[in-house]
């Protein structure tokens, strides 16, 4: 049986022909497939409950990319540049990554998820990288979600590295919120070129990292990048819900 992997999507505002609605880009579910999982997308205006009953038959959480966090989680007012929030997607992913966090289940965030995998555990962030950055270069270019913008540079000895197998990993951006400060526990191991913070790392868990990158859509055109769907679907598969 393939491990279970649970991604939350995002919620779409009603509009005069049906109520709200939730989506998901299926590249998230492409690159699970591709590397071994079943994919399951997770309403986020489920409550609580039903998010815990959910959660015990989940062998993994992927945290997908999305819209900017209320900075509330992380104890601060609303940049001006701030873009849209949607609080029941922040609600749902927040307690998704705290179950996964403790349980030691396998947690994996990408972009807006290595952010709230941040946010949850007692992390910051950069509202906004252009007004709160000085020298940083453009992370959301506008040129195609496959475009390479920069390199990922893995810290040596750590779990990025060892998964991606190289130092320097070309790779997309488009975020403009970044993680400032990681996390109780967390080690950063990735950097763009102008130090911006491209991936985190929990050494006390099985498998507790992000990335700052949307490597979903890339992982068809690069096995390094595959690889981290690989790792996180294989921990997923030795997960005791499994047992």
């Amino acid at each position: 049986m393939r491990p279970v992997i649970g991604i939350i999507g995002t919620p779409m505002p009603p509009t005069e022909k049906r109520g709200p609605a939730v989506r998901l880009s299926n590249s998230y579910c492409n690159a699970v497939e591709r590397a071994g999982g079943a994919p399951v997308i997770l309403s986020p205006f489920l409550d609580e409950a039903t998010l815990a009953t959910l959660f015990e038959r989940l062998d993994g959480v992927l945290l997908a990319g999305g819209p900017d966090i209320a900075p509330t989680y992380f104890g601060e007012e609303p940049h001006p540049a701030l873009e849209d929030v949607y609080p029941e997607l922040d609600r749902s992913e927040v307690d998704l990554s705290r179950r996964a966090y403790e349980a030691d289940k396998p947690l994996f965030g990408i972009c807006r998820g290595a952010q709230v995998m941040n946010v949850a555990l007692g992390g910051t962030l950069i509202q906004d990288i252009p007004a709160q950055l000085s020298g940083a270069m453009n992370h959301r270019p506008d040129l195609g979600r496959a475009y390479l913008a920069h390199d990922f540079i893995t810290e040596p000895g750590s779990a990025l590295r060892e998964i991606v197998g190289v130092e320097r990993l070309p790779v997309n951006s488009i975020h403009h919120q970044a993680i400032r400060e990681p996390a109780p526990g967390f080690v950063v191991t990735a950097f763009a070129e102008d130090g911006v913070i491209e991936g985190i790392e929990h050494p006390g868990r099985r498998y507790c990292l992000g990335v700052q990158f949307h490597p979903e859509e890339l992982a068809h055109l690069d096995g390094r990048v595959l690889n981290l769907f690989r790792s996180f679907v294989a921990a997923a598969a030795s997960s005791p819900v499994r047992s």
